[in-house]
């Protein structure tokens, strides 16, 4: 994922380039009610704000590996609790 001064270089340049957003700007758009999860549950959605073009579309592997983390934790504490 390129940084921000290269992202700044590629701007000074007018070049397109692509690259990924944290979750910490996921959640600053959410709170602006810039974008909403909704959107782009299963296709992708594609949003302009600031002069910046997104391309959303969430990554159905992570989700996975998001549920099977969070099911593994309350296996670990239902054993506990036991």
């Amino acid at each position: 994922m390129i940084k921000s001064e290269q992202i700044e270089n590629l701007n000074e340049r007018d070049w397109y380039y692509i690259t990924a957003i944290t979750n910490p700007q996921i959640e600053k758009l959410r709170e602006d009610k810039i974008l909403q999860l909704e959107l782009f549950e299963e296709n992708l959605c594609e949003v302009e704000y600031d002069e910046i073009r997104y391309i959303l579309r969430r990554n159905p592997e992570r989700k996975q590996e998001i549920e099977r983390s969070r099911d593994s934790k309350i296996e670990y504490i239902n054993k506990k609790i036991e």
